[in-house]
């Protein structure tokens, strides 16, 4: 017969943190920010600019319509 004692750990009462989940989901939503953030600051450049970065106009718009979590 097993004892048990408090440093033993039960199988059925083992519980694992919710914290990592929360963290990894935070994280999701901070870089779904900064995307939807950079997008909208690369939409308002004016075209000179965006000549400059080596973009198109075609190819900010197919950038700004993605979906923020990609």
């Amino acid at each position: 017969m097993t004892q048990y004692t408090l440093n033993t750990p039960l199988a059925c009462c083992e519980i694992s943190s919710p914290a990592p989940f929360a963290q990894r989901l935070l994280a999701q939503f901070k870089r779904s920010v900064m995307r939807y953030k950079t997008r909208q600051d690369l939409a308002s450049l004016p075209d000179y600019r965006l000549r400059d970065l080596g973009l198109t106009r075609d190819q900010v718009v197919r950038e700004i319509i993605k979906p923020i979590w990609r």
